[in-house]
């Protein structure tokens, strides 16, 4: 089933129910899915086949739910809606935050979770298309606003930048006398550490690590296209709101098969280039 659902995200068929008819009607697909061409399963199958991949009811409760705000309308005719600028990253961070990301929502994804990771994450690795040594992830800040090494300790402070309105913070393990780093899983090449600057008006864009502006930013920064063209892969190339679907159940899981798809995408090419 779930074989035939990804070749179905590969064909960019957005309706189950069209799917079961083509495998009717076509025997070839039948044949890729991995079913008799004369015995292949109705739409109702798969959804059957989704509710054992999902956990309970298929909607989130209500108030375990994310609802955007609309934003106010104008007050008169011809008069334009007031502008509604939002964080939705920190909206939405602290909505996940607050209903516990750990509990209902991982029960929830822990099956196809595991089928990616087992599977199509698995599988990148041992073709080579990831390399895990060399993955950098970013910096999580405390509770406290103090800033977090990749070794989970806190950084320590450095003093403060009045003219650039920042904070300083370098690796907890930097002797400040001897400007020397003394750990021993290094994460930058700079002898002296990792360094940390954060705006006191705390603007995310203005603060960053690396520092904004340097050599190491702006390789960093070259590489957003690739997570640019993941997105694009995710709503455009599988068509990810062309499904119109009602439940979170079925969101979630055209995401993982959208994802899955793209990993097998990248096996595919990286077989046809090494031929």
């Amino acid at each position: 089933m779930l074989r035939s659902y990804l070749l179905s995200i590969w064909l960019k068929c957005t309706s189950l129910v069209d799917w079961a008819e083509r495998m009717k009607s076509d025997e070839s697909l039948a044949i890729l899915s991995g079913f008799s061409p004369d015995h292949t399963p109705s739409y109702g199958a798969f959804y059957n086949f989704f509710h054992r991949l999902w956990p309970g009811c298929n909607n989130f409760l209500p108030h375990l739910r994310y609802r955007r705000k609309k934003p106010p309308k104008g007050k008169g005719n011809g008069e334009k809606s007031p502008s509604f600028d939002k964080d939705h990253a920190a909206t939405i961070i602290k909505y996940f935050e607050g209903h516990g990301a750990g509990g209902i929502l991982k029960i929830k994804l822990f099956i196809i979770a595991e089928i990616f990771s087992r599977i199509f994450l698995a599988g990148s690795i041992r073709k080579d298309l990831l390399n895990t040594k060399n993955m950098v992830l970013a910096d999580t800040i405390g509770n406290d606003g103090v800033p977090i090494c990749p070794l989970g300790l806190p950084m320590k402070p450095n003093g403060t930048d009045k003219k650039r309105h920042r904070a300083k913070y370098i690796c907890p393990k930097t002797k400040y006398a001897e400007r020397l780093c003394m750990c021993d899983n290094r994460c930058t090449k700079s002898t002296y550490g990792r360094v940390v600057n954060i705006s006191l008006k705390d603007d995310p864009r203005l603060f960053c690590d690396p520092p904004r502006g340097s050599t190491q930013w702006k390789q960093v920064y070259n590489k957003r296209t690739s997570a640019e063209r993941a997105n694009k892969r995710i709503k455009i190339d599988g068509l990810l709101e062309e499904g119109h679907h009602h439940s979170s159940m079925m969101w979630y899981i055209r995401l993982f098969a959208i994802i899955s798809v793209i990993h097998v995408d990248a096996w595919r090419k990286h077989k046809r280039e090494s031929a």
